[in-house]
């Protein structure tokens, strides 16, 4: 039986010394393979086109254009890497408009660093990853910018049961342990809540569950979200 395709990661980060111990912690995982490292926004797509890597580790304060628009040219060029953002920065507004730029996963560098491999597994399987610690500020970008400001919505009990844990964390497979159902029940009700709430991702129904109080963010920044 073939061992299944490690994930390869490109790290991009100015700070030379966070590159090493990122890919030194992260080689030690056997699934994951560091393909490229670099600290400089100009030879970021070079390195794309030159690693081919399945995600892209990205710092959104190096030098050079901003991330957001950093974030459009590689979807626009690389449609199929998946962007995970690992910063320090908290401005709410970058934030939200890089989670609607399309990036899959936000993880804060006071996060655990088992989290970022949460991440990384997040999204390589095609899910959404994001720092619980950013859901509260999220919230305050969406009612500053004047977004997601609809009726309030009528959601089944069970959907609200969903919708709670994913506001708390969990993943699609934690979910239907919790609530003894199965992993496609759940992904059946997720469905049917982006339905409802007219969002399309994780990121958008998490923030406006937590703009219309429709749940309460008790995580106090410990519980993980992806």
């Amino acid at each position: 039986m073939h061992s299944p395709e490690p994930i390869k990661i490109l790290i991009a980060d100015d700070h030379a010394i966070l590159r090493k111990t990122l890919s030194g912690y992260l080689s030690q995982e056997p699934k994951i393979q560091i393909v490229g490292e670099t600290g400089s926004t100009s030879e970021l797509m070079d390195m794309m086109r030159l690693s081919q890597p399945d995600i892209l580790l990205l710092d959104v304060s190096m030098p050079g254009p901003g991330a957001f628009d950093t974030v459009s040219e590689l979807n626009e060029q690389h449609p199929d890497v998946k962007i995970v953002i690992l910063t320090a920065t908290k401005n709410a507004d970058q934030m939200l408009n890089l989670l609607r730029a399309g990036v899959n996963g936000y993880v804060l560098k006071e996060d655990n660093p088992r989290d970022l491999l949460q991440a990384i597994e997040a999204v390589a399987n095609g899910e959404e990853w994001f720092s619980s610690r950013i859901s509260p500020v999220l919230a305050s970008a969406v009612r500053r910018q004047g977004q997601f400001q609809r009726e309030q919505v009528h959601l089944t009990e069970r959907e609200m049961d969903v919708l709670r844990l994913m506001v708390t964390g969990m993943g699609n497979d934690d979910i239907g342990e919790e609530l003894f159902i199965a992993t496609n029940t759940v992904k059946n009700h997720i469905r049917s809540i982006f339905q409802k709430l007219e969002v399309s991702t994780r990121v958008e129904a998490v923030v406006y569950a937590l703009d219309h109080n429709l749940v309460d963010n008790t995580s106090g920044g410990e519980t993980r979200s992806r």
